[in-house]
């Protein structure tokens, strides 16, 4: 574009005509008077922008993509597409970094306007799933503590130590059997598609050797950890666990933790229990 041009829309600043251009980026459609904007050509604008709108979508549906594959696979590409270019309107990235761009997904699947939740309510929790997975990808990385070092540190006062969770775990609690329905979808061959969807899943989320896992845990097992997260010391943790369910297996759970590399600091608290 000229500068005469330019100065014929009486545009003084080129934050101004940016800001313009993305407004027509974002807008669910373009206003043809804004074209003149960019050349006074329309139909070249018109051609040259729809190419900007086109990559910007591919951009978004790819972005999201890649943080949510089961997701995709659910609903396939076309409606995929969709999805992504009027989520990209509605939630622009404050970031500029493509990884952050899906952050409120889940958020938008269950907006009314949207509608998608009325037919099929699991989709969201999918999405608030794989974004935890996502974010586990890109955590930042800590020494594990190993269950040697923790008893070295600790000796008779074990059951006061705290364990902190690892930044790369996450625990969720679905009211859908949206755990399931992403193991169903990572071609293990042992996990099928739920029969009932309608299923409560306690889930862990963890990293290890680079890689994030998603585990169903029990109810138990969600608690001691869960208490962990917030505070408590490893006897109080427990007891949760036992109070729960009276045949918890301390011991080989204790074991399992910590081959799952799970926590990564220990502090010994001042307290007894």
């Amino acid at each position: 574009m000229t500068g005469s041009h330019l100065s014929s829309l009486n545009i003084d600043t080129l934050a101004e005509l940016q800001l313009r251009f993305s407004e027509q980026l974002l807008a669910p459609a373009v206003d043809a008077a804004e074209l003149t904007m960019f050349s006074a050509k329309s139909q070249q604008a018109k051609a040259r922008f729809a190419t900007y709108r086109g990559n910007l979508t591919a951009i978004w549906n790819q972005a999201l993509k890649n943080a949510y594959p089961v997701l995709y696979q659910l609903v396939g590409a076309e409606f995929f597409q969709q999805m992504a270019r009027e989520y990209g309107r509605r939630y622009p990235s404050p970031s500029g970094d493509l990884n952050e761009f899906g952050f409120f997904l889940a958020t938008f699947l269950e907006e009314e306007e949207f509608g998608v939740c009325t037919d099929y309510p699991y989709f969201s929790e999918v999405a608030r799933l794989e974004w935890q997975v996502h974010q586990t990808y890109y955590a930042e990385n800590k020494p594990a503590l190993t269950l040697p070092e923790l008893i070295g540190q600790s000796g008779m006062q074990f059951s006061e130590a705290h364990l902190h969770l690892n930044p790369a775990c996450k625990l969720i609690v679905s009211d859908w059997a949206s755990a399931e329905i992403w193991l169903a979808h990572q071609h293990l061959g042992e996990v099928h598609f739920p029969a009932e969807i309608h299923r409560k899943n306690h889930m862990l989320i963890h990293r290890q050797h680079w890689m994030p896992a998603v585990r169903i845990i029990d109810t138990a097992c969600y608690l001691a950890l869960d208490a962990l997260s917030k505070g408590a010391n490893v006897g109080q943790a427990l007891e949760l666990a036992v109070e729960c369910d009276a045949e918890f297996q301390i011991t080989e759970q204790l074991q399992q933790w910590f081959q799952w590399e799970l926590f990564c600091a220990t502090e010994m608290s001042q307290h007894t229990m």
